[in-house]
């Protein structure tokens, strides 16, 4: 954690592929709030430093803010318990650091166990490339999201685009709709403003749904 309370995520060249072109990279970790309003930096500091259950009984880092040890009842110790003899956040059971390898074996298993699908770290970096290509998020959010990926923009679209034909000319497709749509309101609404009110009201009778024109048979 750094002084301005953020949790960043260091990258140094030599640790990611494309390194030698992004150099360091100091990525902030969002602080996500969950439902029980405990957030993302609380887990981080319980593993850290161990933690407590408050009187509600709900966990509590034993970091600066943490009480008398002595006065809890109950102390777990998380990472320390595995005697590290190292400064990695990820540790083995021997206090060895945790492999590449070996994180992501934990990660597909932890996903698995929840949703009974087989994800992986690297089919991760695809859905979310994908997603954002999908969604039609504009070009410096892409240059953006390729930046955190360590990629160019054009080696983003290259690599991680999985979308089917059909997917990349929906959002042109759309745009089309939208136009031809406003047009055809506009040129609705001119052609009324020449029309007498009857003319008018006949004119929007076929737009009506059938139980709209019942009641108007009947109001009539």
């Amino acid at each position: 954690m750094a002084e301005d309370g953020i949790w960043y995520l260091d990258l140094t060249p030599e640790s990611y592929k494309t390194g030698k072109f992004y150099l360091d990279q100091r990525i902030p970790i969002v602080n996500t709030v969950f439902e029980d309003g405990t957030c993302f930096y609380d887990y981080l500091e319980m593993w850290l430093y161990g933690y407590y259950l408050g009187k509600d009984g709900s966990p509590r880092s034993c970091g600066s803010s943490c009480p008398d040890l002595e006065a809890i009842s109950c102390w777990y110790a998380s990472r320390m318990l595995f005697q590290p003899k190292h400064d990695f956040f990820f540790t083995q059971y021997n206090g060895k650091p945790t492999q590449k390898g070996g994180l992501g074996r934990y990660f597909s298993t932890a996903v698995h166990n929840m949703t009974g699908q087989r994800l992986n770290p690297h089919l991760l970096r695809d859905i979310y490339a994908t997603y954002f290509l999908e969604q039609g998020y504009p070009d410096d959010v892409i240059r953006s999201l390729a930046y955190a990926m360590g990629h160019r923009f054009e080696t983003l679209h290259r690599k991680y685009d999985k979308r089917n034909p059909q997917q990349k000319r929906r959002p042109v497709e759309k745009a089309m709709l939208d136009i031809i749509q406003q047009s055809l309101n506009s040129f609705t609404k001119v052609n009324l403003d020449y029309l007498t009110p009857k003319e008018q009201v006949l004119n929007l009778i076929p737009q009506l749904t059938p139980k709209e024109r019942q009641e108007l048979k009947l109001s009539l």
